[in-house]
């Protein structure tokens, strides 16, 4: 193919295709209950204060014919914005997946109670891909094709909500409540151990069971029991 172009001039255009972000991506294996473990405490976080956190949280069948190990790895950040409210953004790593969930969460309440829901509309995940290369070469154009597995960005409607009750001294907290996510809902568990130097390990446990809803995608059978340990690092920004 023959196009007018002056000599000396070299262009590279390059076009990506992939399959479009699907729900199904960041849904466990065998149609199973699934949640994130959000490790949120319910003792209030004091004004202009905040926290990070780091997890290694992991997933088993309670039924002896279901089996699920998605080992993954939740991560956050969140900050107290106004009295009673906090606001974080928060993830997941599933490096054996493999893939990246991004989101933001909003805390509301004063304990003994608090609610908090979570939307996480980015992934991140490998796809299969095809990509073209187009290459304008002085007065030639050359067409190259390569198919193979990509890193792909896709936007997702996964959601998690959180109803929770807490009790307990400031530097140990026992909570618990009720989780739901679009393919599961169940009990929740908890407890927060904080030291002098604004650190603390938190854990965090809980029973996934099928949601009443109906899922249009995959029917959601048995039953999950999810467990984490994590690493939270308090703090005080304004401190003098």
């Amino acid at each position: 193919m023959k196009i007018s172009s002056k000599v000396g001039l070299i262009s590279i255009f390059i076009i990506v295709i992939s399959n479009s972000c699907n729900k199904q991506t960041i849904l466990p294996p065998h149609e199973l209950p699934f949640a994130f473990n959000q490790n949120i405490m319910v003792e209030d976080m004091e004004p202009k204060t905040s926290e990070a956190g780091f997890s290694i949280a992991g997933n088993q069948g309670i039924n002896s014919n279901l089996t699920l190990n998605l080992f993954n790895f939740p991560f956050w950040y969140r900050k107290n914005v106004l009295k009673y409210v906090d606001f974080g953004v928060s993830g997941i790593i599933a490096p054996f997946e493999p893939f990246v969930s991004l989101g933001s969460e909003l805390i509301i309440g004063k304990k003994p109670i608090k609610i908090a829901a979570g939307i996480y509309p980015i992934l991140v995940t490998t796809q299969d891909m095809e990509a073209v290369i187009i290459i304008r070469k002085l007065r030639r154009v050359i067409i190259k094709r390569w198919i193979g597995t990509g890193i792909a960005i896709g936007v997702c409607d996964w959601w998690q909500t959180n109803l929770l009750f807490g009790a307990g001294p400031e530097h140990f907290n026992v909570y618990g409540g009720i989780r739901t996510s679009p393919l599961a809902i169940g009990p929740l568990f908890g407890l927060n151990l904080n030291f002098k130097d604004e650190w603390a390990i938190r854990s965090e446990g809980a029973l996934l069971l099928a949601p009443p809803w109906e899922n249009q995608e995959v029917e959601v059978k048995g039953t999950i029991f999810s467990l984490g340990i994590s690493l939270v690092k308090k703090f005080n920004e304004f401190e003098e």
